[in-house]
């Protein structure tokens, strides 16, 4: 029962429909930038026999920058955010450009490349594990319930990956062996980026992140085959285009407002959607085939999901009930 006044009732009230809308805006930028993000793995093969995994990482945050240059250029308050940046801030920022664009991304495009895209997209969209576990080893956040909804959602996984790990599908072990890297180093940039949002904008670390991203790469774009012209056909500028400004751009635009708004290990285990629409998308554009075992793994995710939703409408309530009888 409440013990305040109806004012200070009310004033709960308020503040905890603003608590709860906020996180809930997280979750739907979160759950754009994971759609966003779902797709690139399949749009990558399709043009990976044109383009080696240099040059697609360049070109696809090469795009994305100039979406944010164009904020840049219509927006007065982001130009004095960047003004007032010092060397050592920049410095920090540029650290996820090298932890992300140079090493994260080239190594998933280079397992799309000579792997799989379902299965370069499974074990990129397993980092939360790697999140939860830097979460753990620096703040010391153990939650037996967070723990166990990973456990289920990296089974899920597994059982989903489990049959393309044959002979028959050609698929070699360098190529997983990069996913799982760029799974790690990706979370170890989406712990990092969680940490720089309490002081700096989503659009100023996207905007240096991807400026340094493509300066680390530029000097690797020349040592495999060159870019040719033949390669440059109406369908492969359209998919570059897309995976530049939308996937890459508008992808991590959300990705990083969504973060700045729930915690990151909830943000992250949101990720294991990014496997199930992967997955979806490689069967329907790629005609690659799933097995009913794959299904099984399909629903451990979706549960590991609903009980983090669960979970989070239960720690609001809470929350609320407590202060409501203060």
């Amino acid at each position: 029962m409440c013990n305040l006044s109806f004012t200070g009732c009310k004033n709960l009230d308020i503040i905890f429909l603003k608590d709860y809308a906020c996180s809930m805006s997280g979750f739907i930028y979160l759950f754009i930038s994971i759609i966003l993000f779902s797709t690139m793995e399949i749009f990558s093969k399709f043009i990976s026999s044109y383009f080696n995994y240099f040059q697609l990482t360049f070109l696809r945050f090469f795009l994305g920058l100039i979406v944010f240059l164009l904020f840049l250029m219509i927006d007065n308050n982001k130009k004095n955010e960047i003004k007032k940046i010092k060397i050592t801030e920049f410095l920090k920022i540029s650290s996820l450009g090298f932890i992300n664009i140079f090493l994260s991304m080239t190594l998933l495009q280079y397992s799309i490349e000579k792997g799989s895209a379902s299965i370069s997209a499974v074990l990129i969209g397993a980092h939360p594990i790697f999140v939860y576990l830097l979460d753990y080893l620096f703040y010391r956040n153990s939650s037996t319930v967070n723990l166990l909804r990973i456990v289920v959602g990296i089974s899920g996984i597994s059982i989903l990956i489990l049959p393309s790990f044959n002979t028959k599908d050609n698929i070699l072990p360098l190529p997983v062996i990069a996913g799982l890297f760029s799974s790690f180093l990706f979370a170890g940039y989406t712990f990092l980026s969680k940490k720089l949002l309490n002081d700096y904008s989503p659009f100023l670390l996207n905007l240096i992140s991807f400026f340094m991203g493509i300066l680390f790469l530029f000097p690797l774009l020349f040592l495999k085959n060159s870019i040719y012209l033949s390669n440059l056909n109406v369908k492969n500028i359209l998919i570059i285009l897309y995976l530049g400004f939308f996937v890459t751009g508008l992808g991590y635009f959300f990705y990083y407002q969504g973060f700045k708004r729930i915690n990151v290990v909830d943000g992250s285990v949101l990720f294991f959607l990014k496997p199930l629409v992967a997955t979806i998308l490689s069967k329907i554009l790629l005609n690659e085939n799933l097995k009913f075992i794959q299904y099984i793994g399909i629903f451990l995710i979706i549960f590991s999901l609903f009980k983090i939703d669960k979970g989070f409408k239960n720690v609001y309530t809470l929350k609320f009930k407590k202060n409501a009888t203060r």
